[in-house]
């Protein structure tokens, strides 16, 4: 008995459970193919995606061949859902291009979509959008399902006329998640002659925890990208947005926990002087850090409903009406380290006209907001003005920083005369700063440590809303507690409701000490905190602490010393 006890033993940890897994069919598709048969064999390639798209399952692969798809009447619908780790991927082949003239499909009255993505886990690569003709494409793209990666992809729509474009949106993300679009080239959407900018879409967003990240958008429509009526945890970082109308970011109504990080926003407004511009924010708990916006119509925008929102260290230089603009009845906003400069003010007097409002910085009436160390600073068409006296617009009257400052104690320690930031080429829109900025270490920290801790992974602090994790990938912000580079951890989890960050490595802090941002969740590399302190502005001088004389200032009547 004890032998054969012994032989079963031996034979069950022995045996293990087969792992199965889908077979592998790799199809092809050419303009010049056939639709017949299994498009398996690359000789004899199959020619549409609308025959394709019903043959891929789990694991496979379709790749089009180079060259242009002229079928206007074509379209692509999945039918299957792959895996995480066997998606079903629909790309371009190895070193060619193939482009699509397609219109696709009237699924609902007028409305077109080339590629309806309804399934899952589907990996879209090198493919590009251009038709010709000026038929108004609604959902170029239409997302309903979650895990698809998007990548490489060019979109560009036909041109009906001057100034407006067939397509009416470039990604229409409905209810999807954890869907990742990156790499990619966006151009012309909507009527850029629509007075209202109400004309068409770029990217947006009805669904959670999706990124979109180091993509192009040009000649957009209303609004450039970004979360609508519920989009909440979605992340829109290293972007680069030029000439569109409407916002380069739309955060609509009912979205919270969304993260705005280190875009490029540029000549982004309405025809006809109707406002809109860099990044407005309707929702509540967002973060717009690290951005630049330049030569729009308006830099920064948040409405009435846009409460509890964190803006920090971005710069709004050169935008034709505000800097930023704050509407009446939004609370509880946080606005540190950030630069406003050439804003609005352009013509040497404050301006009255087309309305009487507008400054550098607009705050509407029952509006509460802290504004702490940042560089507001207005230009008058020759020269920048020390302490303008249209630099604010408060209390239904314009006013100076520093009246501002000294009537209202959520605004303090802000810089509003001038002193030269150093920036590499501001008017093109490049705002590193260099040796010797005005800028380094003038920023103030974002948060402290609320207790002490001993080789502790659990660290609380006064606010971490100024702080990101993502559940997409898995990864967090890096901190840096006591301006201490043996100090600096990554975030594993947090509570915002404690106010709790989950760190590693442990660390030691007694109470009250800084922490900062030290490094982005979506870029380990780049530093974010040099020196002794923040600096300001969306840009951190790395070698700050050689430069003494100005890591050791200080501000006092808006004036660094």
């Amino acid at each position: 008995m004890k032998k054969i006890t012994i032989l079963i033993s031996l034979i069950l940890l022995c045996w293990t459970v087969p792992v199965w897994s889908a077979t592998q069919t790799i199809r092809y598709i050419d303009p010049s193919g056939a639709d017949t048969g299994d498009c398996t064999d690359i000789g004899n390639p199959c020619k549409s995606m609308s025959y394709v798209d019903g043959l891929m399952d789990q694991n496979d692969i379709t790749y089009a061949r180079g060259g242009t798809y002229t079928d206007t009447t074509d379209y692509f619908k999945t039918a299957a859902s792959g895996t995480a780790s066997e998606p079903i991927t629909f790309a371009a082949y190895t070193g060619e291009t193939p482009i699509f003239r397609a219109l696709g499909d009237n699924w609902s009255g007028s409305e077109r979509r080339i590629f309806h993505i309804a399934h899952d886990y589907w990996v879209f690569d090198g493919l590009q959008l251009k038709p010709t003709a000026s038929t108004t494409i609604s959902h170029p793209i239409h997302l309903t399902g979650s895990y698809n990666v998007l990548k490489n992809l060019q979109l560009e729509g036909a041109t009906i006329s001057a100034s407006n474009y067939s397509f009416d949106r470039f990604i229409y993300l409905d209810g999807g998640n954890y869907n990742e679009i990156y790499n990619s080239s966006f151009t012309k959407v909507a009527d850029h002659n629509e007075q209202y900018c109400d004309s068409g879409y770029g990217i947006q967003v009805y669904g959670d925890y999706n990124r979109f990240h180091d993509n192009s958008l040009s000649l957009s429509g209303h609004d450039v990208m970004g979360p609508w009526n519920g989009g909440n945890y979605n992340e829109f970082f290293d972007n680069t947005v030029t000439n569109g109308v409407g916002y380069g970011i739309f955060a609509n109504s009912g979205n919270s926990r969304n993260i705005f990080h280190h875009n490029n926003i540029s000549g982004c407004g309405c025809p006809d002087g109707y406002a809109k511009g860099g990044v407005y924010i309707k929702g509540s708990y967002n973060i717009t850090r690290y951005n630049s916006l330049w030569d729009n119509s308006r830099g920064t925008d948040h409405d009435t409903a846009g409460d509890n929102n964190y803006w920090y260290n971005n710069v709004s230089y050169a935008n034709d009406e505000d800097g930023h603009h704050g509407w009446t009845g939004s609370t509880a906003n946080i606005f540190y380290n950030n630069v406003y400069m050439k804003n609005m003010l352009v013509s040497g007097i404050c301006p009255s006209a087309p309305d009487d409002y507008y400054a550098n910085v607009v705050e509407g009436s029952t509006y509460s907001a802290k504004w702490e160390n940042n560089f507001i600073i207005d230009w008058n068409g020759s020269s920048w003005v020390d302490d303008s006296a249209c630099a604010v617009y408060a209390d239904s009257n314009q006013k100076s920083v520093s009246s501002k400052e000294s009537t209202d104690g959520d605004w303090q320690n802000n810089v509003y005369n001038y002193s030269d930031p150093k920036f590499v080429d501001a008017d093109n829109g490049d705002f590193t700063i260099q040796a010797g900025s005005s800028l380094i270490d003038q920023g103030r920290d974002l948060t402290t440590t609320n207790g002490s801790g001993s080789s502790s992974s659990t660290l609380i602090v006064d606010d971490a809303g100024f702080f990101w994790y993502s559940a997409i990938d898995s990864t967090g912000d890096q901190i840096i507690i006591n301006a201490d580079t043996s100090k600096t951890a990554t975030i594993t989890a947090i509570n915002y409701g404690t106010s709790t960050l989950t760190i590693t490595p442990e660390l030691s802090w007694s109470d009250g000490w800084s922490v900062n941002l030290y490094k982005s969740f979506s870029d380990s590399s780049t530093v974010l905190f040099s020196g002794s302190a923040p600096d300001i502005g969306a840009y951190e001088y790395e070698s700050a602490a050689t430069a003494p004389t100005i890591s050791s200032a200080t501000i006092v009547g808006g004036v660094i010393q």
